[in-house]
């Protein structure tokens, strides 16, 4: 499995590759702008990253750090409608 790195057996932190850094650093963006204090936004999937996910509504605590990861990001697009505005944007510079 090309993901074990994410959820090693007391992996309390870890220094994902830079393809996974970039959703992390994201993902604590977001956290941090929603107040829930994720800590510093270095792409490191750590202590108070984790803690600020799991406060998140729909985040369940017993989900692996992948899956609440991609269920983070899974939400923000279902909230801000970006699948429609993706659309919109490409029907628009189709004209």
């Amino acid at each position: 499995m090309e993901i074990e790195w994410l959820d090693a057996p007391g992996n309390k932190s870890f220094n994902p590759p830079s393809f996974m850094k970039h959703r992390i650093r994201f993902v604590q963006q977001q956290l941090n702008l929603m107040g829930l204090q994720a800590g510093t936004e270095d792409g490191i999937l750590g202590p108070q990253t984790l803690a600020a996910l799991n406060r998140v509504e729909g985040i369940h605590l017993n989900w692996s750090k992948h899956r609440k990861v991609v269920c983070f990001i899974k939400n923000f697009c279902d909230t801000n409608d970006l699948e429609r505005n993706l659309a919109e944007f490409k029907i628009q510079n189709d004209r």
